[in-house]
């Protein structure tokens, strides 16, 4: 159950804008564009990566079905980056479009040897280190880029995920909290805190607020929800989450949910399917 959870919460991530991330397998190939984040609305192309590039990947590699807005792209001109970065750096984007993801961490790497204090590229390596599977110096990354670059919430949201995806969730708090603070009202953050410390088996009043406030945009909050009512012995509160989530048209993985509600369903000797839309 542990391992399903983490990887609940990092589907989740990467759910952001009201797409579905994926990009997660090593290899691979993806005509889906790079999502970006720091905004810029004097952008015009927002599918060439040598004009506009910002390497601020959220872990999982966020793709876009569609060209991402050039309301989410900086200029690479106002990166100021030397020809020799910038050569690595398209060097990398082709890599990872391609699905080759070592080559892309590698061409970062020369990038940062260029320019050791572009906290976005150590966020991007960061990561490629996850998808690598390599969680350590991806850690170690998302942490130079939160250092050099204050106030930079994504680095630590990433932080908090890659412990997620190990089952540190001792260690992924103060991360999480971090960036909550940077930005209170951050809905990815306040769902990573919610659901962390749910895995932790502490259902606060904390935990029930911040995953109660996220739970239309990230409609698998509901899952954490249930499991801390649960833990608080509010059966009838699980189950109504249980059924609004499998209502939802952005639950993906019914079979696992729709298991565990009829369960419930049976224990608490309610009708089956009622009010989920089931046949």
């Amino acid at each position: 159950m542990r391992r399903r959870t983490a990887i609940l919460i990092l589907i989740a991530v990467m759910k952001t804008h009201g797409t579905y991330g994926q990009g997660m397998q090593q290899g691979g190939r993806s005509d889906r564009t790079i999502d970006r984040h720091w905004p810029d609305d004097g952008a015009k192309n927002p599918s060439a990566a040598s004009v506009n590039w910002d390497g601020d990947d959220a872990v999982g590699l966020q793709f876009r079905e569609h060209s991402p807005s050039a309301s989410y792209l900086v200029p690479v001109k106002l990166l100021k980056l030397p020809p020799e970065a910038r050569k690595e750096m398209q060097k990398s984007d082709k890599a990872l479009r391609a699905g080759d993801i070592k080559g892309s961490a590698e061409h970062l790497e020369k990038l940062l040897d260029i320019m050791p204090d572009s906290a976005i590229a150590h966020n991007s390596l960061g990561t490629r280190y996850v998808v690598l599977r390599d969680y350590d110096k991806a850690v170690e990354e998302f942490e130079k880029a939160a250092a050099l670059k204050p106030g930079y919430r994504l680095a630590m949201d990433n932080v908090a995920v890659t412990y997620c995806m190990q089952h540190r969730y001792a260690e992924a708090e103060p991360a999480a909290r971090e960036a909550l603070e940077i930005q209170p009202n951050a809905a990815t953050s306040r769902y990573l805190l919610g659901s962390i410390l749910v895995n932790e088996d502490k259902p606060t009043e904390e935990a029930l607020q911040l995953l109660t406030g996220v739970r239309e945009e990230y409609p698998r909050a509901r899952l954490f929800l249930a499991k801390a009512f649960l833990a608080k012995g509010e059966a009838r509160k699980a189950l109504e989450e249980l059924r609004a989530y499998v209502k939802s048209p952005q639950a993906t993985d019914n079979g696992v949910a729709e298991a565990w509600l009829a369960r419930l369903e049976r224990e608490l000797g309610e009708e089956p399917g009622k009010s989920t839309g089931r046949p």
